[in-house]
């Protein structure tokens, strides 16, 4: 180091004046320096972001479920002395790293600060002739800095095909690779700032990077259309109905749809669609099938579909097939959540489903809704109420089908005075792609997802589907539709939470004669 090169230097010209000085008194070239050196990270700037490889002093890697900050200023404030120079505070590099050369040895607090995230501050010593690292033993989260802002950024990818095929692909923010993947992701804990975002996908060209901008609180979106890299693409299979782990009675008819999507031919359809049973074998083919004679037991529930060059891809789910009994219907209460607690006069959102082996899907006063303390709330399957009485509620809703069997379902709620901000859902079409055109009577395929910060992710009747010409098309994350009316549609995709807070993405398309 110089200064103590020049130091070693100026020890025999000061050796004599030294001699003749009383005890206690430090000559300049008493004073022993050392150099300090670290990394900062934040164990929560991106909670979906893996570690980069990147080396620090020990020779190991960035922590994992952590990486760098950049641009973080760190100071060195000695403590109970004063040093022959104070040091003049640095600032980390894109490897969240800094460095302090020639520091005078002794006690000193270490204090990084950039906007947007949680000061550190600590104590260390540095010793002498010796590099200091600050975070250099196995575990230490000295370094870790959290951020205060946050925001939420949703990133979708289709291709750039024949129909809209969702891709399923990797996200990268800032060059580094994320745990999060198309074909929508609703990543809710990105820190603010301008962040290049990216989306990698096997068999796809890698686009060009697109900047968004991040802030506090705020809700930002970002899509991809995905070229393929040549060659013959292969299909992809996707299975609308039943749910995977679905239960039905022995002899009840179920019904199976499901898509096959093609680059290069677009939507398949009859043979190029063949379902399977594990245990009973083949099923049918097309995009609608139906059966009542699955056996008993528990089915893998495959769907296999082929392009005209032999390429396949296949979509599973499990459905179980109990022994016969009486059929009574079951009732399922989507919302409001269990637990959950309104403020008084609030909109409180009731959806609940009643569904029989018989009758099917059961509606309009089939279902009815009873508060245990305001009475009959109304019927169908979806109503909300402002006027709920404050106190505890049990909601019960009542199914009863054509044979006059019922089902209960129920949940607890509080309605009162309440502290808690409801923050709107975040909502996302993957496809169609806003601006497509296709031909009338062309099987389109709808997907897109809804996130609520209070109530975790919106699935089923809770994703609401309307086209401005032909009202509503359909419900759930995945569902296809070949019979749109000729014309340019709106396509809009609404939710709504637990509150009652509502939130909404829309593409146009355009149907063709």
């Amino acid at each position: 180091m110089k200064k103590r090169a020049a130091l070693a230097v100026a020890i025999a010209a000061a050796a004599l004046f030294a001699a003749g000085c009383g005890k206690g008194y430090m000559t300049p070239y008493q004073i022993q320096y050392g150099d300090v050196e670290g990394y900062i990270y934040a164990d929560s700037y991106n909670s979906g972001l893996a570690a980069r490889p990147a080396l620090r002093a020990a020779g190991r890697a960035v922590p994992d479920g952590q990486i760098p900050v950049a641009g973080a200023q760190v100071s060195l404030t000695a403590k109970d002395f004063t040093p022959a120079q104070a040091p003049l505070p640095v600032q980390t590099d894109g490897d969240g790293k800094f460095i302090f050369s020639d520091i005078e040895a002794g006690a000193y607090t270490l204090k990084a600060i950039k906007d947007g995230m949680a000061d550190i501050e600590f104590d260390m010593t540095v010793v002498a002739d010796t590099t200091n690292v600050v975070n250099d033993a196995a575990g230490d989260d000295q370094m870790s800095m959290t951020p205060t802002d946050k925001g939420t950024l949703t990133v979708t990818a289709v291709a750039d095909c024949q129909v809209s095929i969702p891709v399923e692909g990797d996200i990268y923010v800032g060059g580094l690779l994320t745990t999060y993947k198309t074909p929508v992701a609703v990543i809710n804990d990105i820190a603010p700032g301008l962040r290049e975002i990216l989306v990698r996908a096997d068999g796809y060209q890698v686009p060009a990077a697109k900047n968004v901008t991040i802030t506090s609180g705020g809700q930002q979106s970002v899509d991809f259309t995905l070229v393929p890299s040549g060659g013959n693409m292969k299909p992809l299979a996707t299975i609308s109905s039943p749910a995977d782990g679905a239960e039905v009675y022995l002899g009840n008819i179920v019904t199976f749809t499901g898509v096959g999507a093609d680059c290069e031919e677009g939507n398949l359809a009859g043979a190029s669609l063949v379902w399977t049973s594990d245990l009973d074998g083949p099923i049918g083919t097309g995009n609608l099938v139906t059966s009542n004679t699955l056996s008993e037991g528990t089915h893998v529930i495959t769907l296999e579909v082929s392009d005209e060059d032999g390429l396949n891809d296949t979509d599973t789910i499990t459905l179980v097939v109990n022994p016969a009994q009486s059929s009574a219907p079951v009732a399922t209460i989507v919302s409001p959540v269990n637990g959950y607690a309104f403020a008084t006069g609030a909109v409180v959102t009731f959806i609940g489903t009643g569904l029989d082996a018989q009758d099917g899907v059961l509606t309009g006063a089939s279902l009815s809704w009873h508060s245990s303390e305001d009475g009959d709330l109304g019927t169908g399957t979806y109503l909300t109420k402002t006027n709920l009485s404050e106190n505890e509620h049990v909601i019960t809703l009542t199914v009863t089908d054509s044979d006059d069997e019922i089902d209960t379902a129920t949940v607890t709620i509080t309605v009162g005075e309440s502290e808690a901000e409801n923050q709107p859902p975040v909502v996302a079409i993957a496809s169609p792609v806003s601006g497509s055109s296709v031909a009338s009577g062309t099987l389109l395929f709808f997907a897109g997802g809804a996130v609520d910060p209070e109530d975790g992710a919106i699935t089923g009747a809770g994703l609401v589907w309307t086209s401005d010409i032909d009202g509503p098309i359909g419900t759930g994350a995945y569902f296809t539709k070949n019979n749109l009316t000729a014309g340019l549609h709106t396509i809009t995709l609404s939710v709504e939470d637990s509150q009652g807070e509502e939130a909404s993405d829309s593409v146009t398309i355009e149907i063709t004669e």
